[in-house]
């Protein structure tokens, strides 16, 4: 979702638009706002005031392209005397006149901020109210652009966009992150023949002279400045209900082009998807943030899409893992928005890998899989930079499709499965989403959710993956004598020196001749040595495999047979007996209809888990090497079997393809 800056433009090669399927145009959308770096440096009076409300009221010229109106905005002092109120609007727009509770001021320029020295401080805390006068043409607010002009079609439409740093090209704010607006009165003029939307709920239009109307839009949801929104054009709504997990039923509006039937016919499958899909991601990681307003799109000749609450402006609805990614910005990025472009892995890493959960649920694994082998294949393509962004002030770098989105979701995949247990990953993303509802958070702020929910400190995993360079390039040399298996794993990468060893945990799959095992390694040091014991013959010409689920980012230099490896009795036979009380599950992967349990106990239980946490199967007194038949769907398990004498009980992750 790369996103130009405030684009007032009439709509070219609709049908183009509609039909391309171009994936991860948000990332070329918002990174290539600027053909230049552009510095984001917040003016520190800026942090003198907290917005609490923001009324807008403008007239949106599509023909001559330009926005006029005025803005109210209440706020609070955070200093006992404010005499001097900055806020950010672009040095070409014209303001009117300024008041402050109601009295003129006057505001200096100095390039996009404007700097009102008051005649009369605000003392002890005190709200404010500032109002502005203000009108923009579309030569003001390009002015600071070198790519994206005017277009030209006979269909007319303007939209904003906004991200990182460009909501003052069209309207008075305050770009800080940490400052959201806690309500909205969006109120937009224009020409009878075109609808205006924007973020909330459409309370009323009102019918003015002139052959004008006006759309009243409301939102009661704290907002980030980026996340303002507002889109002119010739639309058809398209709206709909749908009903969440806990039977809470929410609008769906979409604001659809009205230049041919076509568009609405062929956008209605998807829509209809993305109301199961809202579903889905409420199960994941809680209710949809803003339901008693709705969820909804607006076509606009944009690069892409854009995350706008509540409203999510994109160029085609029939790309529906780009509307998977958008819709996923809800919990990453709106709801719990990055304190700093620094952290914006937490809005565009996360919304990446729910384009992971979407392919896995609706497409199956195959299709999940493949977009995984891409996001780690960037990941390590580009593993020399870090995904963290120490200095954030240049959209190509925030917006990065490779690092920030493709590496960042493939991180979170890898913490995934170093955590080991999907019933505590998702309590932690649910519980990171509850915590900072409506707020701001920082990366620190994640780690210690996931400390508190899994009750381990997993720092180091992000102090190599999030904050450190590369990945792990893996050897092995095993030999097998009978059942004895002895493995020596060693681990380097292209910046060792920065990253001597990568601390963690990896599945090795054994290929025997009956049967197939996979074994969870953990790796603490450059070399590791490992023993096994394993019934069947290892296979000559399969062997072994690191990873064989695609979770991790690692490549595989050598395996081989090492002959000269002699598995040490004593550890092979202490490790046997010390494992006398595992268990192994098979087929695994499996189809899903039956599995077979070996195991010692006398009397055991197995429980099987899904994705979420739910129970899904339940058996007791489970027989050792027997089938048992289960006929659960596809869809990755976590199987729990416990044995009744000791209450002694461990966890296996189970494949159903």
């Amino acid at each position: 979702m790369k996103k130009y800056l405030f684009i007032l433009l009439q709509i070219i090669a609709i049908a183009s638009y509609v039909n391309a399927q171009t994936s991860y145009n948000c990332s070329s959308l918002k990174s290539s706002q600027l053909a230049h770096e552009k510095s984001k440096i917040v003016n520190t009076d800026l942090l003198n005031y907290d917005m609490s409300y923001m009324k807008m009221d403008v007239q949106i010229g599509v023909q001559n392209n330009s926005i006029k109106g005025n803005v109210v905005i209440r706020a609070k002092s955070k200093i006992s005397s404010l005499n001097k109120i900055v806020f950010e609007l672009q040095q070409g727009a014209v303001i009117d006149s300024i008041f402050v509770n109601g009295k003129k001021e006057i505001a200096i320029i100095n390039k996009n901020i404007r700097e009102i020295n008051l005649s009369n401080s605000i003392q002890n805390f005190r709200y404010f109210n500032l109002q502005i006068f203000y009108s923009c043409s579309s030569t003001d607010i390009i002015s600071d652009r070198s790519i994206c002009g005017m277009l030209t079609h006979e269909g007319l439409c303007t939209a904003s966009n906004s991200e990182p740093f460009f909501t003052s090209y069209w309207l008075p704010c305050k770009q800080v992150l940490e400052d959201k607006i806690d309500s909205m009165d969006i109120a937009i003029t224009v020409d009878d023949s075109l609808k205006a939307c924007a973020n909330g709920i459409l309370k009323k239009i009102d019918t003015l002279p002139n052959h004008k109307l006006k759309f009243n839009w409301k939102t009661n949801y704290p907002t980030a400045y980026y996340l303002i929104a507002i889109a002119v054009g010739k639309y058809v709504d398209y709206s709909f209900y749908t009903q969440l997990p806990n039977g809470k039923k929410m609008m769906v509006q979409n604001y659809i082009y009205d230049y041919s039937p076509t568009i609405l016919t062929t956008s209605k499958i998807y829509l209809d998807t993305v109301a199961m899909l809202l579903n889905y991601y409420s199960t994941l990681f809680g209710e949809y943030p803003f339901a008693d307003e709705k969820y909804g799109h607006c076509m606009a000749p944009i690069n892409g899409g854009m995350e706008n609450q509540t409203m999510t402006t994109i160029y085609s609805l029939t790309n529906m893992q780009m509307m998977a990614h958008e819709l996923g910005h809800s919990w990453f990025g709106n709801q719990v928005t990055c304190s700093s472009w620094s952290d914006i892995w937490l809005n565009e890493g996360f919304a990446s890998y729910t384009e992971y959960l979407f392919c896995k649920k609706f497409r199956g694994e195959s299709s999940a899989l493949q977009l995984m082998d891409k996001f780690q294949q960037s990941a390590k393509i580009f593993g020399f930079t870090p995904v963290y962004i120490k200095n954030a002030i240049n959209p190509t770098r925030i917006f990065s499709l490779e690092i920030t989105y493709q590496k960042g979701a493939a991180i979170i995949h890898a913490l995934r499965y170093e955590i080991n247990n999907d019933e505590l990953f998702f309590k932690a993303i649910q519980k990171f989403q509850t915590d900072f509802k409506y707020k701001t958070a920082t990366v620190s702020n994640l780690i210690q959710t996931i400390y508190e929910v899994t009750k381990k400190d997993y720092q180091y995993f992000f102090d190599e993956w999030y904050y450190g360079v590369e990945h792990p390039i893996l050897s092995m040399r095993w030999n097998q004598q009978k059942e004895k298996v002895m493995m020596i794993v060693s681990q380097t990468n292209r910046q060792d020196t920065i990253i001597p060893f990568f601390k963690m945990d990896i599945d090795c799959k054994f290929l025997g001749l009956q049967k197939d095992t996979i074994a969870r390694l953990s790796l603490k040091s450059k070399t590791d040595t490992f023993y096994f014991c394993f019934s069947d013959k290892i296979n000559e010409t399969a062997k072994i495999k690191f990873d064989p689920l695609h979770w991790l980012i690692v490549d595989v230099d050598t395996i081989y047979n090492d002959l000269n490896l002699q598995p040490d009795y004593a550890s092979t036979f202490r490790y046997c007996n010390q494992n006398r009380n595992d268990w192994i599950l098979f087929p695994n992967p499996s189809t899903g209809n039956f599995i077979t349990l070996s195991h010692h106990y006398e009397s055991s239980t197995l429980e099987v888990f899904d994705i979420v946490g739910r129970k899904v199967f339940y058996y007791k007194n489970c027989p050792s090497n027997i089938p048992i038949q289960v006929n659960l769907s596809r869809g990755l398990y976590s199987a729990k079997l416990t044995d009744n004498s000791s209450n002694y009980s461990s966890i296996k992750k189970w494949v159903v393809q």
